[in-house]
């Protein structure tokens, strides 16, 4: 699941309700009885009653200060001084997951009044001087898909009530909104969603975003395989970006890119629904830096070209903190936390309390580890303007003592070998044991599905790797166990060895290999990198 920053800015939100107001006419779009709403979205009054005026309730706010949501609550008496204004109470709904519209926030136009939806949805704001009011509603779920939604002007008598329902567009208004049918033919559903610049919150246009999965495929000829499918998508002027045409049951991840940062790939899971929204964002270019780089752990051969830095960690300006519990909330100490591709580490407290500074802003994976227990990898969403609060808890291993003693060896060897070291630069792509496993390869080519720069070829009756990207074409160059190989046809890598026999797998595109893995004359080249179980042990 993808972690959304609240606080989008006022002048933000206010920015995206005149778009989405502006395409709203401009699509000749209608919704409701006397309501005018942007880009699709719906908010219809139950009935045109108006009741005598509850009191103040505690759902109410003012700007900058704010109290615990309370449902709305029918009419009752009020002091006499209540009936010098009017109000409004009513419910959201979120039409895009079916339910309730938690944690929403209703502003009255042209006054300092606004409310929080409570669990249920519903909100009451009181103290509006009597008059016609337009509402607002803001929520990170439309801010992810850059919709707003503000009703035509509601009355607000004096002393009375105005009773309303408020709702987000359905799955089927946004995806006939963003995918037209004729963009859905590879597949039913979408995945919709904006990239922001992490410390302005404005839209990242140009960003490049990335989805990709794999399929299992059957057929006469090649058997059963998995099939890598990658589908790409640039960020329009507004943040916004639009994948079409997914199939119905999708297990992937997300990427975006802007020049030379990424956020981290984010997990996506898409089980029958047709829209599937995700907001990244990305660190701007001056608020990242490149920390000490790691001194390569393998020499370079007397083929390879001469030697380049090695990619260095980042670091900028974000922080992360919070605390880290098990499962009954007790405090874990000695945990390490880290960023995958920052420099910055640190350990939790006696009370599980940690801070992580230094950190590159964006959509970035946490990770956390503690012996005894099993990892932890968080999405998280850092800004140079404000930490992050993150609590994680933490699951007991499984107790078997022998594989941890094997974990031990096998992680010391892949330290010796510096994966460890590249693995936390974020350049190239990483697969250790328990993912090589999880794919369930039966041959080689297996474990390179989904892979980005890599494509499995089935032309030729059988399984083939190779690159898709740079200027190397279809060019691959293999080194196992530190050692430059030759393979070459088709069957060659399947043949040579047996998913089993690996212990972790590194691939990289031309412009990111590591001088060590370079081989003369192979410079445009991607480079597969592979450790075996018999190299780091265990």
């Amino acid at each position: 699941m993808i972690a959304h920053r609240g606080g989008a800015s006022r002048r933000a939100r206010g920015g995206r309700l005149l778009a989405g107001l502006i395409m709203g006419a401009m699509l000749g779009i209608g919704f409701g009885i006397g309501l005018g709403i942007g880009l699709g979205v719906t908010a219809v009054p139950v009935r045109a009653q108006q009741t005598t005026a509850p009191p103040a309730s505690s759902s109410t706010k003012t700007k900058g200060k704010s109290q615990a949501a309370a449902p709305a609550a029918p009419a009752k008496p009020a002091p006499d001084t209540a009936h010098h204004f009017s109000g409004v109470i009513g419910v959201a709904i979120d039409s895009v997951h079916g339910g309730p519209l938690a944690a929403a926030t209703v502003l009255v136009t042209g006054t300092k009044r606004e409310g929080t939806t409570d669990s249920l949805g519903q909100f009451r704001i009181d103290s509006v001087p009597p008059g016609e009011y337009k509402l607002q509603l803001a929520h990170p779920l439309l801010d992810s898909i850059g919709l707003a939604i503000e009703t035509q002007p509601i009355a607000m008598p004096l002393g009375r009530y105005a009773v309303v329902r408020l709702s987000t567009p359905s799955q089927a208004t946004v995806l006939n909104l963003f995918c037209p049918a004729d963009k859905r033919l590879t597949g039913p559903g979408a995945l919709i969603g904006r990239v922001l610049d992490a410390d302005s919150d404005l839209p990242a246009t140009g960003a490049r975003v990335v989805l990709y999965w794999t399929e299992l495929e059957v057929s006469k000829a090649t058997g059963v395989h998995r099939s890598p499918r990658v589908r790409e998508a640039t960020v329009d002027s507004s943040g916004t970006y639009r994948v079409c045409g997914i199939p119905g049951n999708v297990q992937g991840s997300l990427r975006a890119t802007r020049g030379s940062s990424a956020t981290a790939d984010v997990p996506i899971n898409v089980q029958g629904e047709l829209v599937t929204l995700a907001m990244l964002h990305v660190p701007s270019p001056d608020t990242v830096v490149a920390a000490s780089a790691p001194a390569p752990t393998v020499p370079a051969t007397s083929t390879a070209p001469a030697a380049r830095p090695a990619p260095a960690l980042r670091s900028g300006h974000a922080v992360v903190a919070g605390r880290v519990t098990d499962p009954s909330g007790r405090p874990i100490s000695g945990a390490e936390l880290t960023v995958e591709g920052a420099a910055a580490t640190t350990t939790t407290n006696d009370s599980g309390a940690y801070t992580l500074r230094g950190l590159p802003s964006g959509t970035q994976a946490l990770q956390v580890r503690k012996l005894t227990f099993a990892p932890v990898q968080v999405t998280v969403d850092l800004t140079s303007r404000a930490p992050q609060h993150t609590d994680i808890k933490l699951l007991p291993a499984p107790p078997t003592l022998t594989t941890v003693q094997v974990e031990g060896k096998r992680e010391k060897g892949l330290r010796n070998v510096g994966f460890t070291q590249r693995q936390k630069t974020g350049l190239g792509h990483y697969l250790t044991e328990d993912q090589i496993a999880g794919k369930l390869p039966t041959v080689m080519t297996d474990i390179f599905s989904t892979i980005p720069g890599l494509t499995i070829d089935y032309s030729s009756g059988q399984p083939e790797l190779k690159g898709s990207r740079g200027a190397g074409g279809s060019c691959l160059t293999y080194v196992i166990d530190g050692i430059p190989t030759q393979l070459q046809g088709s069957g060659d890598f399947n043949d040579y060895m047996h998913p089993d026999e690996v212990a972790a797998v590194e691939v990289y595109q031309s412009s990111e290999a590591p001088a060590q893995f370079q081989q003369s004359g192979a410079s445009d080249c991607a480079v597969v990198v592979i450790w075996t179980k018999t190299r780091v042990g265990g």
